[in-house]
């Protein structure tokens, strides 16, 4: 119920919403399960070439859709939800700090599964 929510908790529910909304303007949320995380990610386009697309502190991956059409990239753009961002969530209340080479195997994962042996990446902070 609502009463046991804190700020933080309905600002994330709202968050998530806003992600629902947007993400039906373009392209579906996808998952990929891995050891400490379900974590979310969007495909835009296809082709040989890969961009990676990586948020900021705060953020999730619907910040790039503004930006999908307007970088004009030949090839497929992927764009993630970091741990602990948007639809990305831990698979256990042990897992509350990571460190970044736990964050960069999930994103590797990630990359295998979508058989994309080679990417340019993007991101800002």
């Amino acid at each position: 119920t609502i009463n046991t929510l804190n700020k933080f908790d309905v600002w994330i529910e709202c968050t998530k919403i806003q992600i629902y909304y947007r993400s039906s303007k373009k392209n579906m949320t996808k998952f990929i399960d891995t050891s400490l995380f379900s974590m979310a990610y969007r495909v835009y386009g296809e082709g040989e070439n890969t961009l990676v697309c990586i948020h900021g502190y705060g953020l999730d991956a619907s910040i790039w859709e503004d930006w999908i059409d307007k970088m004009h990239f030949n090839g497929k753009i992927i764009c993630i939800d970091l741990p602990f961002h948007g639809h990305t969530v831990s698979k256990s209340n042990d897992n509350l700090h990571i460190s970044i080479q736990d964050a960069m195997n999930c994103m590797l994962a990630l990359l295998e599964k979508e058989n994309v042996p080679k990417a340019i990446w993007c991101g800002y902070s």
